[in-house]
């Protein structure tokens, strides 16, 4: 999901979410000329690119005196709101949304200092940074007063106790620098809601990437917790997450993944028991994913749920296959005989090929047998192949019995040039 802010006078998306989502790629418009004036209108900073290139020329202009004061050569162009002119025309100071490094010019253009954001920030700071398509987001509201810049740093979700409006999800940590002296010190931050607090704005909250701000940070403590079972309080918050088909679906992999952290084996294996809603197809997809890395077993019987009862989506019961391919045992007949009648033709040729990577018996031969009459042409085609394979490593009486089955199936010719 996403979220508009404003930073340094650039309209930016930013993304709200961590964990296995789309990323998507940056697609910033190049930077287009632009001219900035002090308030009494004598300095002029103009940024012009050159021609297709990223290349780009700086010019500070004294408009009293008629002549341009310093001009720079800059490897990539500026867009408004990422240079500052100071009110006598003394400093300007560049700062690109997406880069931590602020730097500073003085007089004649001489670069008078650089300045690291992400330094000073904390672990904990770091990992609730703005992440956009384009990098990190690192500057919000940037002031320059005579030879002191402000600015903070955006963050994920410091909500005040009440009702916030939107862009107060990204209230970060400020900093100051004074450019005469190259002094860089931060401010305090407003201290952090609780998680109880947080929870109940989450379930107040109506606006999607508010929600999913607040989820984000859920997830981080998640994180930072680190204890299996020892953080009740979130633990149930994201159970209930996979439990509700209301709920946005972008949630559930932080609900997982939240839970892998934190969540004990009894709540993970009262959800593998859950007898959850059929709308809930995204969950599904992302309990298979949890039990995977916590409960083999409960994968197991979970991916044998999955197919017998043809849960969407495809991919879901694709993914249910591939696990069953190589841990279910005796039952894999059994699955087996539900995949090659499900509905989707991408289900039935990932039947094939689990099939196939097991060793398939006899019996699995047969049942997978009426695929090569399957009225999807790239399901028979796959059927030729897999049970060709499989038919040569049968010997003996059970190669004979099998290729009599395929005999009575009318079978007989379609593998009768099978390549050894």
């Amino acid at each position: 999901m996403k979220a508009w802010t404003r930073v340094g006078g650039l309209l930016i998306v930013a993304l709200v979410l961590l964990g296995p989502v789309g990323v998507l790629a940056c697609s910033r418009v190049p930077p287009r000329a632009w001219t900035l004036r002090t308030p009494d209108e004598r300095f002029e900073l103009s940024m012009k690119p050159e021609g297709d290139s990223p290349r780009a020329s700086l010019t500070l202009f004294d408009r009293r005196a008629e002549k341009i004061v310093w001009q720079r050569a800059l490897e990539h162009g500026l867009y408004p709101g990422e240079a500052l002119v100071s009110a006598d025309g003394r400093y300007v100071v560049l700062i690109r949304s997406f880069s931590e490094t602020v730097v500073a010019y003085g007089p004649e253009g001489k670069e008078s200092g650089q300045w690291s954001l992400g330094s000073p920030l904390t672990p904990s700071e770091r990992r609730r940074l703005v992440e956009t398509p384009c990098g990190v987001s690192w500057v919000e509201a940037p002031q320059l007063d005579g030879d002191v810049l402000t600015l903070r740093v955006p963050s994920i979700v410091s909500l005040p106790q009440r009702p916030p409006p939107a862009e107060s999800l990204f209230q970060g940590t400020p900093f100051r620098i004074q450019l005469s002296t190259g002094r860089m010190s931060r401010g305090a931050r407003p201290p952090p809601p609780s998680t109880a607090s947080l929870i109940q704005d989450f379930r107040r909250e109506t606006r999607t990437f508010v929600r999913l701000g607040i989820a984000r940070e859920l997830l981080i403590r998640a994180h930072e917790a680190d204890r299996r079972g020892g953080a009740p309080e979130l633990s149930r918050f994201w159970l209930e997450v996979l439990r509700d088909p209301r709920e946005a679906k972008d949630l559930y992999p932080l609900a997982t993944e939240a839970l892998d952290f934190i969540g004990s084996d009894e709540d993970i294996r009262g959800l593998a028991e859950a007898s959850l809603p059929a709308e809930v197809e995204d969950s599904s997809a992302a309990l298979l994913s949890l039990f995977e890395r916590r409960l083999p077993e409960d994968a197991v019987r979970f991916s044998l749920y999955v197919i017998q009862e043809r849960r969407p989506p495809d991919h879901l019961r694709e993914r249910a296959l591939a696990h069953l391919g190589g841990r279910a045992g005796e039952d894999f007949s059994k699955v087996l005989m539900f995949a090659v009648r499900d509905p989707s033709s991408r289900v039935r040729k990932a039947a094939l090929r689990s099939m196939e990577k097991r060793g398939a018996s006899r019996h699995d031969f047969d049942l997978a047998l009426p695929l090569l009459n399957d009225p999807d042409d790239s399901v028979r085609r796959a059927a030729e192949a897999s049970l060709c394979r499989v038919l040569w490593t049968l010997s003996g009486d059970e190669f004979q019995t099998a290729f009599a089955h395929a005999r009575r199936a009318r079978a007989d010719v379609k593998l009768a040039e099978c390549p050894r």
